[in-house]
């Protein structure tokens, strides 16, 4: 299983248990309990991610900041994931056609 549809199930996961408790409790009320450890789930995945931005930053020789938009606009359809590659630290546009 790719490594990004492992952070979206785990994602999916907590939105899942929160949504189901929220459902649960007569006013809508989460029990702190239950928020905390579905928060400490969250923060996991959020260093998870964070080390990986930055080991691709290594490997591919940019920032951290380029290579978390470049996922996040990959992610969005934006951009194709061959649109950003060594040597491609800047924000200049690429030139017109």
């Amino acid at each position: 299983m790719p490594l990004n549809s492992t952070l979206s199930q785990r994602i999916f996961g907590v939105i899942s248990v929160l949504t189901r408790e929220y459902g649960q409790e007569p006013q809508g009320f989460i029990p702190p309990s239950i928020m905390d450890r579905e928060i400490k789930k969250l923060i996991c995945i959020k260093n998870e991610v964070a080390a990986l931005e930055s080991e691709l930053a290594d490997k591919a020789g940019v920032s951290r900041e380029t290579v978390a938009v470049a996922v996040r606009l990959r992610h969005l359809g934006v951009v194709p994931g061959i649109a950003y590659s060594k040597g491609n630290d800047n924000d200049d546009l690429p030139p017109a056609a």
